[in-house]
């Protein structure tokens, strides 16, 4: 069966309802995409906090926020490491994972949070 005529082919909702399931995997997925993956996204976040500015990659290139802007954005990315954290290391881990469900729950509002606030700051309209 080729790709175009595979009628099951994985969309966007796949990969996100994936995420609302317990992760699978062994030692090397939890060290990997739950803490050494996590761990440079929030040194990245912290580093655009002492600049003031962050990079915004797109279609057409890269872009600088800077100010309250970038200050949304790097916090939205921050939580967006916290939530792979909580999703796999923790998720991954009998001791932690009673805690995981609330603490992604989170991260997921920070994120949003810090998502809407910069485009609104980017807008002007807040």
């Amino acid at each position: 069966m080729s790709l175009w005529t595979n009628k099951d082919r994985r969309t966007h909702q796949d990969d996100a309802d994936a995420f609302a399931y317990d992760p699978n995997g062994g030692g090397l997925k939890q060290w990997l995409v739950g803490a050494v993956l996590p761990f440079f996204m929030v040194l990245y976040g912290i580093t655009c906090l002492s600049s003031d500015q962050t990079d915004i990659f797109g279609p057409d290139g890269r872009t600088v926020a800077y100010g309250t802007a970038a200050t949304g954005l790097v916090v939205a990315f921050i939580a967006l490491g916290c939530f792979l954290h909580f999703h796999f290391f923790w998720r991954l881990n009998e001791r932690l994972e009673p805690y995981a469900a609330r603490l992604k729950s989170v991260s997921l509002l920070v994120f949003l949070g810090g998502f809407l606030f910069s485009i609104l700051r980017r807008l002007d309209l807040f």
